[in-house]
């Protein structure tokens, strides 16, 4: 196998392969080609070595393919649920006893509990023939999993699982299910010993596949089962009930009733939990649902035939259909050439593991599938808006990053060429175990580019607690959109300060500035030492200055207590980093640029004069270098080059709360990106203007290396209660052209978000 062939094998980048092939963390073991080549055998031990365990190289990144196991999701159903606690001992059981249920074996308990769940809803109805049908249906819909060697011939219908001879279906499945049911009885009683009762609205069968199926399947699939609350608050905002005739919302003549005529679709329905939360007017001949997992397309029925009973089950079955959304025709899907359906729900799956055939029919088929990978959710997002009637709507649950992230500026552009956001709601990480931040978008398609004007904002980043007294707004105007990012975060009043903020006397860092990342070794037990000394418990953290340093000619330096090894010398990390203050370092370096895995010129490093700031961090924060010390990808480096302006002026302004304003409202972001410093505006200001400023910035920081030390991490210590700080605010405030209000409304939600 060749090293790409690894990388796919291993779901890594070629880059990140030719890292660990350079660090020894794979080794070439087949020598007769100059290419470095690997054996099957090789490729598999790593592998399973990765999936075990016994190499952590996956486990500690976002790539968790090869994480097994079973996983506890208590956010996805409301906390108050009867089959919380009951669900959660089973998971428990199986996570204390080291037990990997096989696909006919999580069936089977499915099928199991799904029995008890109509029997409790239903009575004497659980005796229908269709419910029994049903349910035989989920306890053998694993055969379909591995049917097909191609995803994207899973097409046919659930149903056509029992379409064979009643002698082998008696003889075959009944006995295969009987037989794992007695098995399970024997060896693990406990996980066919409690009692569920059906909860309206909660999706029980649902939480318990999760519980029971192994999470690196899951997570290959791209699949983040959605919290109810998330589920619910989706589509209570899209007011079903109601929907536009036409394009115009203002036009009270242009509504009908959806109980009646409208159609709703989740086209990556999963287990059915956008599906049950739907109003209870909407009838049930409405509502279509379709997904690839025949296991979850099952559940989806039962859970619908739960809510409306036994007589629609022939209705849920003909609506809800094992198909692929993205390769089928939805005409030839749900058998109606006419299927154009008003709303379209749900949470397509986010970066789903495609195979290579799958990927050249999307690339040619969808726009969004135009970058070096496809995005599971950009097609899905596409091919829905393809599917949606005009003047229908569409609510997806989906990454943030599909709002500002460059990879995804080909579904911005989709968006924006037909569609209004209706509805943006921020919601922060709500997926458990996943920290991928999230939003609820909903579109209205109009076919028209996009008018924001009546557009709701609303975060609820917060705890579901916190959502009552959510910040929201409506936007009151047409705002100028760009497919470059669709940044939302600020309402009116602050979007005029943004505009303020861009006058033609402002210059930008884009074509400008060096910038500059810090150092990825790639083996930091091999080039990174802490300090040893044993004066380090009193001096890590100190606002010591780097005075205390003795400068050597090679560049170390090296603080006059430590014992540090000849070769090795100071190394900036995030945390050490303040506004206008680098803290004693306490990890050093052997700077070997050739072996690490990622590291700038040294050229770059050692300038006389150069800014470095947290790379991780929700607010600006810089500091002033000019020892040529060299850092780690925590804190990056930029080097401005705009004319006439001095660097530490630069300082000022990027260390200001109008620049922190403009980046938190223009990006929300928890790195600062290059991308994001290149926007802020500068202004341009006199010499004697300047002079001013870089006064006040030397005080500053002349301050903060000779005042009494105080630790970084201490409380009582903000450089914003300075009063030379905030005089430097306000002249920098004053350069932008704000008024007195601005600055009020700025320095209020600098200090309240803080």
């Amino acid at each position: 196998m060749t090293l790409k062939e690894l990388c796919n094998e291993l779901s890594i980048s070629e880059a990140t392969g030719k890292n660990w092939l350079r660090l020894g963390k794979v080794k070439a073991d087949l020598s007769d080609s100059i290419e470095p080549s690997f054996s099957k055998e090789y490729v598999a031990s790593i592998k399973n070595a990765i999936a075990s365990g016994r190499i952590q190289a996956l486990n500690s990144r976002r790539n968790k393919k090869f994480v097994s196991g079973s996983f506890f999701y208590s956010s996805y159903v409301p906390k108050d649920c009867d089959c919380l606690p009951k669900i959660k001992d089973l998971s428990d059981y199986l996570t204390s006893n080291d037990i990997i249920l096989s696909k006919a074996q999580v069936c089977c308990i499915l099928a199991y509990y799904a029995m008890q769940l109509f029997s409790d809803a239903l009575g004497e109805s659980r005796r229908d023939e269709d419910v029994k049908e049903i349910v035989e249906e989920l306890a053998f819909s694993y055969q379909l999993i591995d049917k097909h060697s191609d995803k994207l011939s899973i097409t046919d219908s659930i149903g056509s699982i029992v379409d064979i001879d009643k002698t082998t279906y008696d003889t075959v499945y009944l006995s295969s299910y009987i037989d794992i049911l007695k098995d399970l009885t024997e060896h693990h009683p406990y996980l066919v010993s409690h009692s569920l009762r059906y909860e309206p609205g909660v999706d029980t069968l649902g939480l318990l596949y999760m519980s029971l199926r192994d999470i690196g399947s899951r997570k290959n699939a791209g699949s983040y089962y959605t919290p109810t609350d998330i589920v619910r608050k989706s589509i209570n905002n899209l007011h079903i009930g109601s929907c536009y005739e036409d394009n115009d919302p203002n036009n009270d003549a242009s509504f009908k009733d959806a109980s009646k005529d409208l159609t709703i679709l989740d086209p990556c329905c999963g287990s059915g939990n956008f599906l049950i939360q739907l109003p209870d007017d909407i009838e049930c001949q409405n509502i279509y649902g379709c997904d690839i997992d025949p296991i979850c397309v099952c559940i989806a029925r039962i859970g619908l035939a739960l809510r409306y009973g036994a007589a629609y089950i022939p209705v849920i079955k003909k609506n809800i259909r094992c198909g692929n959304f993205l390769s089928d025709k939805t005409c030839d899907l749900f058998e109606d050439e006419s299927f154009a359906p008003d709303y379209i729900i749900g949470n397509p799956p986010w970066g789903y593991d495609f195979g290579q055939s799958e990927c050249k029919l999307y690339k040619e088929k969808y726009k969004t599938a135009c970058g070096r990978s496809v995005e599971s959710f950009a097609i899905f997002t596409e091919k829905a808006l393809l599917t949606l009637k005009k003047g229908g709507k569409l609510s997806f649950v989906l990454p943030e990053a599909a709002l500002t992230v460059k990879i995804h500026k080909a579904l911005r552009k989709l968006i924006i060429s037909c569609c209004n956001i209706t509805y943006l709601a921020y919601l922060g990480n709500v997926f458990s175990n996943v920290a991928c931040p999230c939003v609820i978008l909903q579109l209205l398609k109009t076919g028209d580019s996009i008018n924001t004007k009546g557009m709701i904002v609303e975060d609820l980043s917060g705890s579901k607690a916190s959502w009552e007294c959510s910040s929201s707004f409506a936007i009151n105007s047409n705002r100028k959109v760009s497919a470059d990012s669709l940044s939302f975060y600020c309402n009116d009043e602050e979007y005029s300060i943004l505009e303020a903020m861009h006058s033609s006397d402002r210059v930008y860092l884009k074509d400008n500035a060096i910038f500059a990342l810090g150092i990825v070794t790639g083996s930091n037990e091999r080039f990174i030492i802490d300090r040893i000394d044993g004066a380090r418990g009193n001096s890590i953290g100190r606002r010591t200055p780097l005075s205390s340093y003795d400068i050597n000619d090679s560049n170390n330096i090296d603080h006059k207590y430590a014992n540090i090894p000849d070769g090795y010398e100071v190394v900036l990390k995030g945390s050490d980093i303040s506004r206008y203050h680098i803290s004693v370092p306490d990890r050093f370096i052997k700077f070997d640029p050739q072996s690490f895995q990622q590291v700038a010129d040294e050229d770059v490093y050692r300038q006389p004069e150069k800014l470095v700031y947290r790379f991780i961090n929700k607010d600006l924060i810089f500091a002033y270098d000019k020892d040529g010390m060299v850092s780690l990808n925590s804190c990056n480096i930029l080097i401005p080059k705009l004319p006439r302006l001095d660097i530490k002026y630069i300082l000022a302004v990027l260390n200001s709360s109008p620049a922190g304003f403009y980046y938190k409202k223009s990006f929300n972001s928890v790195k600062v990106l290059r991308s994001h410093l290149e926007q802020i505006p500068i202004p341009v200001v006199s010499k004697d203007e300047q002079a001013k400023i870089i006064e006040l910035v030397d005080r500053i920081m002349d301050l903060q290396m000779h005042d009494p030390p105080i630790s970084c991490a201490d409380a009582h210590f903000d450089i914003t209660n300075m009063s030379e700080y905030e005089e430097l605010d306000r002249l920098i405030a004053s350069a932008y052209g704000l008024s007195s209000s601005q600055y009020g409304c700025i320095h209020g939600k600098i200090m309240y978000e803080s």
